[in-house]
């Protein structure tokens, strides 16, 4: 019964929001704006990337991970006014002052640098107790697993309480966004930490708690998370619109390699990520072969992607993947 009540509620947050959002019908503008720029990122025109940007930031006020790139961008282009934009927005979310010491351009210019200073001290208004509760459950997630297999009964009743508490979050604040939550610096100081609840959802969907899937879409939707981030988690889906082939780059022996497929096996997977906004398979491996390089200057992309090691699999298993497998050159 209360499992039930707690949905009825989360289903009426989801209608709450979207009603406050402006914009939702064009949310994919602000994505797509986003992938051209990556991609002239990518081919190192940093000018037309800053420039969609700025126009994306105009239908939304960005995530952090595309603040950080028009940052970079406007870094490489001496743009000290779109330097000090971007640099503020990330202030306003909550990254240390040691992030901003790595950009002499900012810190030369004392009217600017002075203001970053001040943002960074107020703390802006985030919510920090619900980032801290986060934070706990994420650290209980991470403390069991260690120990004990995950599909555990130790584990499993970790992770069913942290969704239980997760719902009663986010029934109570909303979706735990980066405006709402904060931003953290990584461990060096220099980057940008992963959101807490990243891991947590992860957790979520391998267990087959699914109820949050609606919620999760609207709030990609409401442009609170990114398509690439949602469709990490709805790979755990079986079900034929979250197929986006998430990891499409698979390391064996010190090669890179793609699965081989036909026409309408590409066609398909590029419907299913056309569907919720997501760039396509053949720019997403762009992506990955540009953040392999040398070439990527510290850019963030692609944002939610990792490749498939599968080099300690035995002989025999190797050689049977080699048969749908063809090398790609870096």
């Amino acid at each position: 019964m209360t499992n039930k009540i707690l949905l009825i509620l989360l289903s009426l947050s989801i209608s709450c929001t979207m009603k406050l959002r402006n914009n939702n019908d064009n949310y994919c503008s602000y994505y797509k704006l986003v992938n051209r720029a990556e991609m002239f990122i990518v081919h190192q025109n940093y000018s037309e990337a800053l420039n969609l940007y700025q126009k994306a930031f105009k239908i939304n006020e960005g995530f952090s991970n595309d603040s950080y790139n028009a940052l970079l961008c406007a870094v490489e282009l001496k743009n000290i006014d779109l330097v000090y934009f971007n640099a503020r927005v990330l202030a306003e979310k909550g990254l240390c002052i040691d992030f901003f010491e790595q950009f002499q351009i900012l810190k030369n210019n004392t009217k600017y640098w002075n203001k970053i200073v001040e943002i960074v001290d107020s703390k802006g208004k985030i919510n920090i107790d619900y980032r801290i509760e986060l934070e706990r459950m994420l650290s209980n997630d991470q403390n069991i697993r260690p120990l004990r297999m995950d599909n555990s009964e130790a584990v499993k009743q970790v992770d069913s309480l942290n969704f239980m508490k997760f719902k009663k979050l986010v029934i109570q604040y909303g979706y735990p966004s980066e405006r709402l939550i904060g931003i953290k610096c990584s461990e060096n100081r220099k980057g940008i930490a992963p959101q807490p609840q990243r891991i947590l959802l992860r957790h979520f969907y391998q267990n087959k708690y699914f109820s949050l899937d609606t919620f999760l879409l609207q709030s990609m939707k409401n442009l609170l998370i990114k398509p690439e981030e949602y469709a990490t988690y709805s790979y755990f889906i079986n079900a034929p619109n979250t197929r986006c082939d998430v990891d499409p780059i698979t390391l064996i022996d010190k090669k890179y390699y793609v699965f081989t497929l036909t026409d309408s096996i590409k066609n398909a997977i590029d419907n299913n990520r056309n569907s919720i906004c997501l760039f396509s398979r053949e720019e997403h491996i762009e992506k990955i072969k540009f953040k392999e390089t040398n070439n990527s200057k510290g850019f963030r992309i692609p944002q939610y992607s990792s490749i498939n090691s599968l080099s300690n699999l035995p002989k025999d298993i190797k050689e049977s993947l080699m048969k749908d497998l063809h090398v790609i050159k870096f």
